[in-house]
């Protein structure tokens, strides 16, 4: 699986037509993937694109989701609320975006 990661694109995926139209390039130029990590349309506490409709953003475009970047602090603490979000977007992996030092 060839994915994009979509950091890289965070710019363009400010907002729900952003990212619309972002996931739309990214298979137009050949992936087969793309990960959910750093997009300002899904941040927050009531973010603009909920997951589910990110996964129908994904599966119009005939994307899978790759593994996101998710808070540690989140997974330990939310972890019901997590594997939903994952099932939701049809991820089956995930990855920790980082851990703070002590």
């Amino acid at each position: 699986m060839v994915g994009a990661q979509m950091f890289t694109l965070r710019e363009f995926a400010k907002t729900a037509d952003d990212l619309a139209r972002t996931l739309g390039r990214v298979s137009e130029i050949g992936y087969c993937a793309s990960g959910v990590s750093a997009i300002g349309a899904m941040n927050g506490d009531d973010p603009e694109v909920s997951a589910e409709v990110a996964r129908k953003m994904l599966d119009e475009d005939g994307l899978s989701c790759a593994a996101p970047h998710r808070n540690w602090e989140q997974l330990l603490t939310d972890t019901n609320r997590e594997i939903e979000f994952h099932q939701t977007l049809g991820c089956s992996y995930l990855a920790i975006r980082s851990l703070e030092g002590e």
